[in-house]
């Protein structure tokens, strides 16, 4: 067993190297004699988590049975404001316990209903819980125990802190280097919240701008808003599929193309505020755009931007093997190819998004 010494050193080193969390949890529950541990955030419908093995399926289970809207012990926690671990037993009294659903209706079933948590909140605006389970059969978890733990807090608080401080910083850095290549860009959260920005970024106002509540929004016509909240939301489904949409150019500048790409973390950083970053490219041509140039926007290959060209062309899947000397199931594989990395479905979303190439004006 891990001395508590031991176990400060542990929760630090995972504050730079979010993949030891896991057996900081595992030492932590060993040393509390529990269970299993849980860490998870919550912001909006983005719910992320790690656990120990033991209390993986429980939590596998707690998230597929949408038990998370039924846990008051977090909500309790963070509104208590304790400095240390807190016990089911000091926020709930004996007849809530035996009256509370998660408790009554998923825990005890699954031989479980005792815990200590505690909550800390970090600058990316998230709410981290930390949470040891303890057997039902045992009976409350001692004060021995909590004695044992709650010198631990602090130093977890700390590295939570320090973790969630480097991801904000890491998502600064993102946006600097887009802007030294001439991008414009902000890094998003799951909810669509600006959390870093560059200068070229700022400079789109006021055809782009952010809320009072850092949320990004597009003051355009037409369907560019709703593209973008669309591309938003499915940072939330974290799918990992980029996301394009066109912004027709007026007189306060040119067109622009966004494209919106997830950012792949680690399992284990809960401290990842960063979701996708939002990059905007202006287009200064007019007609149908180059197959040079859409390979470049959207990564497409030679055939695909060739597919992609004639099609926004205005012409039909037959004329375009006809062209290229091939069969109309080659098109459409490539044509499905373009669908999938222009974020779009269907022909004509694909004309509308590549029409943000040719120069127009706003109508």
């Amino acid at each position: 067993m891990r001395t508590p010494e031991e176990l400060i050193d542990d929760i630090y080193a995972a504050a730079f190297l979010p993949s030891l969390w896991p057996r900081v949890l595992d030492r932590l529950t060993e040393f509390a004699g529990g269970f299993g541990t849980v860490m998870l955030t919550a912001q909006g419908e983005d719910l992320r988590w790690i656990a120990t093995a033991a209390a993986t399926p429980i939590m596998e289970e707690f998230v597929s049975g949408g038990w998370m809207r039924h846990n008051q012990r977090a909500v309790r926690d963070a509104a208590m404001q304790h400095p240390g671990f807190l016990t089911n037993q000091d926020m709930f009294t004996p007849e809530e316990l035996d009256t509370d659903p998660l408790h009554v209706e998923f825990l005890r079933p699954r031989g479980l209903g005792w815990n200590f948590g505690t909550t800390v909140a970090v600058p990316s605006g998230d709410l981290i819980a930390l949470n040891t389970e303890f057997r039902y059969e045992h009976g409350p978890v001692p004060a021995s125990v909590i004695a044992a733990v709650d010198p631990l807090r602090p130093h977890f608080a700390r590295a939570a802190l320090i973790s969630s401080r480097l991801r904000l910083e890491e998502a600064a850095t993102a946006t600097h280097t887009l802007e030294a290549l001439g991008l414009p860009a902000a890094v998003l959260n799951h909810d669509g919240r600006a959390i870093a920005v560059n200068s070229l970024f700022d400079t789109l106002a006021p055809r782009i701008a952010t809320r009072a509540d850092e949320r990004i929004v597009l003051n355009t016509p037409g369907p560019a808003a709703t593209m973008l909240a669309q591309a938003v939301a499915t940072l939330r489904q974290q799918d990992g599929t980029p996301r394009s949409f066109p912004v027709r150019g007026d007189e306060t500048g040119p067109p622009l193309i966004f494209h919106l790409v997830p950012i792949r973390r680690e399992a284990h950083d809960l401290f990842a505020a960063a979701a996708g970053v939002l990059v905007a490219t202006p287009v200064q041509q007019s007609g149908t755009p180059a197959a040079s140039m859409l390979q470049g926007l959207f990564d497409l290959s030679p055939t695909e931007a060739r597919v992609a060209r004639k099609i926004a062309g205005g012409q039909n899947i037959e004329a375009v093997a006809a062209a290229l000397g091939t069969s109309r199931e080659t098109v459409r594989h490539h044509l499905k190819v373009v669908f999938q990395k222009t974020g779009t479905n269907r022909q004509a979303e694909l004309v509308l998004l590549l029409s943000g190439a040719k120069g127009f004006t706003a109508a």
